[in-house]
């Protein structure tokens, strides 16, 4: 019969691996489909964003990001609409695409040596469908990748008319975000060992 102390041993290995899980980039869909922000979702207005953090933060929202907004997310704004050239805080590298459903982002070099959590933010033109903005993480030391505004019928398009890189905590993830797998963790943990408790007690 397995010991208790075994089971506990088990479920700690267990937590501590799932603890030491980093976030890899992905390609990530805000908000995302049923499987998760992985998964596109099939209905309304999403942004895909190439070499984001999964799991990572996703927020959306109808209307424009105002500073208020902004600042209610315990964030800041590192740059919005880019600018010219690679110079820091270079959001993009070639100007800024207004009117656009799709492009490229890319980051100057120097960025995750000074900030250690990186947002892009959107805001698309109204009268489409929702969300119009949204905020998605990107995965650390990543320095460009694609973007796109997608979607489901009836919903349809509107070109960009704002684009932010924004700083702020890693955690708490702002609303509408796929938790992080440490925290993940810590709850599993918490419930094997309360179960191994109680059948301890009762032996």
């Amino acid at each position: 019969m397995i010991s208790a102390l075994t089971c506990l041993r088990t479920a700690v290995a267990a937590g501590l691996f799932s603890l030491l899980a980093v976030a890899q980039a992905a390609t990530v869909y805000c908000p995302n489909g049923t499987g998760g922000s992985l998964t596109a979702p099939t209905s309304g207005r999403y942004v895909a964003v190439s070499n984001a953090s999964f799991p990572g933060s996703c927020y959306y929202q109808s209307g424009n990001l105002s500073n208020a907004n902004i600042a209610a997310l315990g964030m800041t704004t590192v740059d919005k609409n880019g600018t010219s050239g690679a110079a820091a805080g270079s959001l993009l590298g070639g100007g800024f695409p207004g009117g656009s459903t799709a492009g490229t982002w890319a980051l100057a070099s120097n960025l995750w040596s000074t900030y250690t959590n990186l947002y892009l933010g959107f805001h698309f033109g109204n009268g489409s469908g929702d969300p119009d903005s949204f905020v998605v993480q990107l995965e650390r030391n990543q320095l460009s990748g694609t973007w796109s505004l997608n979607a489901i019928a009836p919903a349809g398009l509107n070109g960009l008319s704002n684009y932010y890189l924004l700083t702020g905590p890693g955690t708490p993830p702002p609303p509408g975000t796929v938790p992080e797998p440490g925290s993940l963790a810590l709850v599993g943990l918490a419930l094997l060992a309360t179960v191994v408790v109680r059948r301890r007690a009762i032996s």
